[in-house]
């Protein structure tokens, strides 16, 4: 289980944004998923799947930086996306995005977390929780956004 920074997964530089998170605002965090096609592993595939949803946020939606703060694989990888400290844009409107984190897992339909990828967000969450001590909440990304949607899946969802 390893900490892969952004230079190692080939993050582009973010533009501008929309700044910190205020610790007396946010809520917790809400999980994600891209629903891929078709599971992916390992840092080198997950890397590449990173930098394509990166080039769709930053050039097709013109978001600052890819829209999560962190990933997570099955292997227990945790991958710095936005940072712990700054807001997502993948909550779906700017009051989700100003009082919830988003934390991506790299899973695709069907799929279930495996133990590593748990033990990863786990300890990624305990790390939210120190820096926003009312942010208590874990919530999917549906109980959130403001339209409809499946994200994060309903495994996910079933282990929230």
């Amino acid at each position: 289980m390893a900490v892969v920074t952004r230079e190692e997964w080939g993050a582009r530089k973010p533009t501008p944004g929309p700044g910190a998170l205020d610790p007396k605002q946010v809520l917790g965090v809400a999980l994600h998923w891209p629903g891929i096609t078709k599971p992916e592993t390992g840092i080198e595939g997950v890397s590449e799947l990173l930098r394509g949803w990166q080039r769709f946020h930053m050039d097709a939606r013109e978001w600052s930086d890819i829209a999560y703060q962190l990933a997570f694989d099955q292997d227990g990888n945790t991958y710095r996306l936005r940072g712990l400290r700054t807001q997502s844009a993948a909550n779906g409107d700017t009051e989700p995005n100003e009082t919830f984190g988003a934390f991506l897992l790299v899973l695709a339909p069907g799929e279930h977390p495996s133990d590593e990828m748990l033990s990863a967000v786990r300890k990624q969450v305990a790390a939210f929780r120190l820096l926003y001590p009312i942010g208590r909440q874990i919530v999917g990304h549906r109980n959130v956004r403001p339209e409809p949607t499946d994200c994060p899946g309903d495994t996910v969802m079933a282990g929230i």
